[in-house]
């Protein structure tokens, strides 16, 4: 498989172009808080259950991913997902927490990876 570079990609090994470039692991219960990142300056509540993260180094483009899992209540699943009505840009990233119900809540312990071009 080519990459943008012109170099070929041997199996099973890293290169910059296919690591992550943030994480962050935050409780969102009560206010936002980061308990631990990677290139994520800043959490915010922009609404109940909507949050905006800030990147550190911004993105190239706005073709970034994210994946994420979230902790919840016995019983309960909770999924972080983009927020389609927020602003994601390159320095920003709008994030929902959906419990198994599809209500947003405010979980407190997700994770959030981030992949693509800066």
């Amino acid at each position: 498989m080519a990459i943008a570079t012109g170099k070929q990609m041997r199996a099973n090994t890293l290169y910059q172009e296919n690591t992550p470039k943030a994480w962050v692991h935050l409780d969102a219960s009560g206010t936002p808080k980061i308990i631990s990142n990677f290139n994520v300056s800043s959490v915010t509540e922009i609404t109940g259950g909507v949050l905006r993260l800030s990147f550190n180094r911004a993105f190239a483009s706005t073709a970034y991913i994210a994946i994420g899992m979230s902790g919840g209540a016995a019983g309960k699943g909770y999924t972080p997902h983009e927020d389609i009505s927020g602003e994601k840009d390159t320095s920003n990233y709008p994030l929902r927490i959906i419990d198994s119900d599809g209500v947003v809540t405010a979980a407190a312990t997700n994770y959030v990876v981030f992949w693509g071009p800066q």
